[in-house]
C-alpha cells in the first residue's frame, strides 16, 4: 500500500470479516503494521505473532497501483515478507456495488470470498503460533 492509501478506510468494510474471525475465535488483526524495519512497507492487516498478514490490493478497478508498473514495488515487499518468513494472503476489493455473501452464518465481504481465502486465513490463524 502506497502512503497515500490507508487500510483504515477499509475497517467499515471489514466489521463483518472481524466478526467472523471473532466468531471463529480469532483475534482482530493490527493494522498498517511495519514488517520491515529498515522499509517503509506496512501490510494492510497482519497478526504479527504468527507472521500472517492480509493485503487488500485497491485500484484494480479504477486504474490504480496494482493495475500499473508500480505493482513491481508490492513484489519487491511481497518477496521481503516471505524472506523474512512471512504467509501473506491478498485479495481485491470488487467493484462498487457488491453484495455481501454468507458463509457459515457470518456476512463475509465479497473480496474475501475468492476461492478459498476465507478458510485458508483462518485456518492458518488457528494453527500453531
Amino acid at each position: 500500500m502506497n502512503s497515500k492509501t490507508d487500510s483504515r478506510r477499509y475497517l467499515p468494510a471489514m466489521g463483518p470479516f472481524l466478526a467472523g474471525l471473532r466468531a471463529a475465535g480469532i483475534e482482530d488483526p493490527v493494522c498498517e503494521f511495519r514488517f520491515c524495519p529498515s522499509r517503509k512497507w506496512q501490510m494492510d492487516f497482519a497478526w504479527p505473532e504468527r507472521k500472517i498478514a492480509l493485503e487488500v490490493n485497491g485500484g484494480l478497478w479504477s486504474g490504480g497501483r496494482h493495475t500499473r508498473g508500480s505493482v513491481l514495488k508490492d513484489y519487491e515487499k511481497l518477496n521481503a515478507a516471505h524472506a523474512r518468513g512471512w504467509r501473506v494472503f491478498q485479495c481485491a476489493p470488487p467493484p462498487k456495488g457488491g453484495r455481501l455473501p454468507k458463509r457459515q452464518g457470518v456476512h463475509i465481504p465479497p473480496y474475501l470470498t475468492e476461492p478459498g481465502l476465507w478458510g485458508e486465513l483462518t485456518q492458518a490463524l488457528r494453527g500453531p503460533a
